[in-house]
C-alpha cells in the first residue's frame, strides 16, 4: 500500500490491516473479514472481538512492542514543542518508526495517539522498502 492509500483508511479498514498483520507477525490464523450492508466492518471485528488498536492505547501499545520486537526504533509523541521557546505548538498526535534509516510516520489530532501508532504501524508492514 502506498502511503495515500493507507492514510486514506478509515478508522476500521486500519484496524483491519492491523488485525491481518499482527496475525502473520504472530504466526496465528487469519480472520475472515467478511463485512456486509448489514453487517459492517466495525461489526464483524467487534464480535470477533478483535483488539481495537486505533482507539484503545493499550492495544495500539502492543503494536509498538511487536514493531521493537522486529528491530525497529519507535517513537510516540504527543505535542509539539518549540525547542528553542519551550513553547506547545499543537498537541496532534505521532508515531515515529525507524528501521535501517527508513522512516515512517503515522499522525493524527489531539488524544489520538492510538491511531497515529496505527497508521505508522500499517505503513511500516505494508509499504514496500527500498
Amino acid at each position: 500500500m502506498t502511503r495515500d492509500e493507507v492514510m486514506a483508511l478509515s478508522d476500521e479498514e486500519l484496524r483491519a490491516q492491523a488485525i491481518l498483520t499482527m496475525g502473520r507477525a504472530n504466526g496465528t490464523r487469519l480472520l475472515g473479514f467478511c463485512p456486509t450492508k448489514k453487517r459492517p466492518l466495525k461489526t464483524v471485528l467487534d464480535e470477533a472481538g478483535e483488539p481495537d488498536y486505533p482507539h484503545d492505547i493499550a492495544a495500539a501499545w502492543k503494536l509498538v512492542k511487536q514493531l521493537e520486537r522486529d528491530g525497529f526504533k519507535t517513537s510516540v509523541h504527543t505535542g509539539m514543542i518549540d525547542p528553542r521557546t519551550g513553547d506547545v505548538l499543537d498537541d496532534s498526535s505521532a508515531a515515529i518508526w525507524n528501521h535501517d534509516d527508513i522512516y515512517w510516520v503515522g499522525t493524527a489530532g489531539p488524544g489520538e495517539s492510538p491511531l497515529a501508532i496505527t497508521r505508522a504501524f500499517v505503513l511500516a508492514m505494508t509499504q514496500e522498502k527500498p
